[in-house]
């Protein structure tokens, strides 16, 4: 089974160099397969230019130390509007650990392509076989509803017990 991590389950940030995918923290062990696959949507690669797409993918220890595990150099298509690279990536990834691609592109002219890690057309993301488990950034939508609740709930018994106290003071 493929899993793709889109954007919207990790945090993509641009970064001088290009851009970075950090995966949220692992909620267990993880032994990545073999073969991890990187899809990165970009401008469309013109004819007269040659790009590259620069990778590297490691992990991000609990204590926060970068291991850049695999890292090279990708010639992209022209006429494309993607890329997709196959790395090698034989790994286990312990509890608490994050996954992370960062990717830049350079090029033979000096010419600018704009890449972003995913659209609507286009979801960016890395793919591998088997099911890991991540620790939600933000665990829920409802935990905002929950707060508000408390707070309002505790407001309520709040502006009871003062008004109480206001009506023995009166008689």
């Amino acid at each position: 089974m493929n899993i793709n991590m889109s954007s919207g389950q990790a945090t993509s940030k641009t970064l001088n160099f290009g851009l970075a995918f950090v995966s949220p923290p692992l909620a267990e062990q993880f032994t990545f397969p073999y073969y991890v696959g990187i899809t990165i949507y970009h401008e469309q690669v013109l004819r007269r230019d040659n790009f590259f797409l620069d990778w590297t993918l490691g992990w991000i220890s609990t204590s926060g130390v970068q291991v850049d595990y695999n890292s090279d150099s990708y010639t992209m298509d022209y006429d494309a509007n993607f890329s997709t690279i196959s790395a090698h990536f034989d790994a286990t990834l312990l509890t608490g650990e994050r996954l992370f691609v960062t990717l830049g592109l350079t090029t033979t002219r000096g010419s600018t392509l704009n890449m972003y890690w995913g659209n609507s057309l286009f979801p960016s993301g890395v793919s591998y076989q088997g099911t890991a488990v991540y620790i939600p950034e933000f665990p829920s939508f409802l935990t905002l509803p929950l707060f508000m609740i408390a707070t309002l709930l505790t407001v309520i018994v709040y502006k009871r017990k003062h008004q109480t106290r206001n009506k023995k003071r009166e008689v």
